[in-house]
């Protein structure tokens, strides 16, 4: 490619709003970052043209458009603990890698994160580090949390109560307390809630152990693993990370996720150590934190496109879901849709969603 340089320009609602130019010399592809203010909250369009070149035979690829959903406000992840500990510092880094996160920790006589933080309506996710503890400084918020149903993420570990947690609505049971264990983690291979970072099996493998409870234990039948533990080197089909969600699982109130050891700052500190970064750390636990604290659309109705965008030849495709009470889905209900254009112009559509057909297309 010679060498040129080679302008992309991002558009709303038809107006430039940035620019950057680029030299192709020796170049095969162009990465070029963009950082735009979002100025309302809602899906937002934007148009992606590059200049086109005066060698260019086939401009038809140089506009793109692009679809944005902008959420308002940022979410607070609490996390309640009876002692300070290094796992928390290494979720402390984590969370405030992302602008859009707000860390707030609660240490009862030790740090206290004020009354107004400590209801549960008012954290996105509360991590619980060895809450409830065996002095029970933590119970009572842990209670307060678990009953008001806000997402949870909770680290066991040795200042942990193991002997509550069925009390609080926790299926977890030891067949002993009192005894620990030191175990490595290992990814469930059938797991797809989100995608592992990539080489975080090799990095799992070199990772410390964690301290965890000895021995066998019962956990929520309907959970999902994300890890497995790994005993020396025996692998087993013993959780060591799992989560429970509503849609799956009818009787959680809320996400949440069960972490069955401590340790985890030696599993950052040990990257760093191998790699010079944390990224493959910060990322699998950027994402779990991410999607426990992800909100559940509780809508009975919902209707909405396939796709955010349709060429001219394709057939614009409209999906509805109908529940009830209990969120089991519904059928035979006539669903009406009034697409209006730029001029105002309403073009009305209706059918009726079954189990073979819930969506319906038009052209």
């Amino acid at each position: 490619m010679t060498d040129q340089e080679i302008p992309v320009t991002i558009y709303k609602n038809g107006k430039a709003i940035a620019t950057q130019k680029k030299s192709s010399a020796n170049k095969t592809f162009l990465v070029y970052d963009f950082t735009i203010d979002a100025e309302q909250a809602g899906i937002q369009r934007f148009d992606v043209v590059a200049q086109v070149a005066a060698s260019e035979t086939n401009p038809r690829n140089n506009a793109a458009s692009i679809f944005v959903e902008v959420v308002e406000g940022k979410k607070t992840i609490l996390v309640v603990a009876p002692a300070p500990h290094p796992d928390i510092k290494a979720l402390r880094a984590v969370i405030e890698k992302n602008p859009n996160y707000v860390f707030t920790l609660h240490i009862p006589g030790v740090k206290d994160a004020g009354a107004d933080l400590l209801k549960p309506e008012k954290p996105d996710l509360v991590i619980f580090h060895q809450a409830p503890d065996n002095r029970g400084n933590t119970l009572q918020l842990v209670k307060q949390f678990m009953a008001g149903g806000t997402p949870a993420l909770m680290i066991l570990g040795q200042q942990s109560n193991l002997k509550l947690l069925p009390t609080l609505g926790i299926d977890l049971a030891f067949e002993s307390t009192g005894q620990w264990d030191e175990v490595f983690g290992l990814p469930a291979d059938d797991f797809s809630t989100f995608v592992f970072p990539e080489n975080l099996n090799n990095s799992l493998t070199r990772y410390p152990p964690l301290i965890t409870p000895f021995g066998k234990f019962g956990y929520p039948p309907d959970s999902k693993t994300v890890l497995y533990q790994r005993i020396g080197s025996v692998p087993t089909k013993r959780p060591l990370l799992w989560y429970s969600d509503p849609s799956v699982d009818k009787s959680a109130g809320s996400r949440f996720a069960l972490l069955a050891g401590e340790g985890i700052w030696r599993w950052r500190m040990k990257e760093y150590d191998l790699n010079e970064n944390t990224e493959i750390f910060d990322s699998f636990f950027a994402k779990l934190i991410q999607f426990l604290s992800s909100k559940d659309d509780k809508r009975k109705f919902r209707c909405f496109p396939v796709k955010q965008q349709f060429n001219d030849t394709e057939y614009v495709v409209f999906e509805s879901q109908i529940f009830n009470d209990v969120f089991e889905p519904q059928f035979g209900s006539l669903v009406s849709i009034d697409i209006v254009n730029e001029k105002g112009a309403a073009l009305k559509f209706s059918y009726t969603p079954t189990i073979a057909r819930p969506r319906y297309q038009f052209n």
